[in-house]
């Protein structure tokens, strides 16, 4: 496996959020209103049994159930499963932030290192995909 670097280790870091996304496609007419299942510095999952392919562009907005505040920017298609294959992985999509605002990137940075400090469970994308 080729080796990456991470400019912020956090960068991969995911926490579980109680959030519902609107997501507008550029590609394909419609939108979707989904949960999102969790949230790092440079994506999201989306809980939906209608993801898009790999590489479809989104518009979306991210609107955090404890009102925290609105999340929103332009992001890309990164991946996609279209079938719950087990509890912990459940059909949707992994969406990578392309645009995101000052604002919507502080707070999902405050979210991320709220987690981390609270000793909730975040998980690392990036131990999973290297085996550290």
């Amino acid at each position: 496996m080729p080796t990456q670097q991470r400019d912020d280790p956090r960068s991969t870091v995911r926490v579980p959020v109680d959030a519902q996304v609107t997501a507008h496609f550029e590609t394909l007419a419609g939108f979707i209103t989904a949960g999102a299942a969790n949230l790092s510095l440079k994506g999201m999952f989306i809980r939906t049994e209608q993801p898009r392919i790999a590489g479809t562009r989104v518009h979306f907005q991210l609107k955090l159930r404890d009102e925290l505040a609105l999340v929103q920017g332009v992001g890309e298609v990164a991946w996609m499963r279209t079938v719950d294959e087990a509890v912990d992985r459940p059909a949707g999509m992994g969406i990578r932030f392309l645009q995101i605002d000052e604002d919507s990137q502080d707070v999902i940075t405050f979210v991320v290192n709220r987690q981390i400090q609270q000793g909730g469970d975040p998980f690392d994308l990036w131990a999973v995909m290297t085996g550290n």
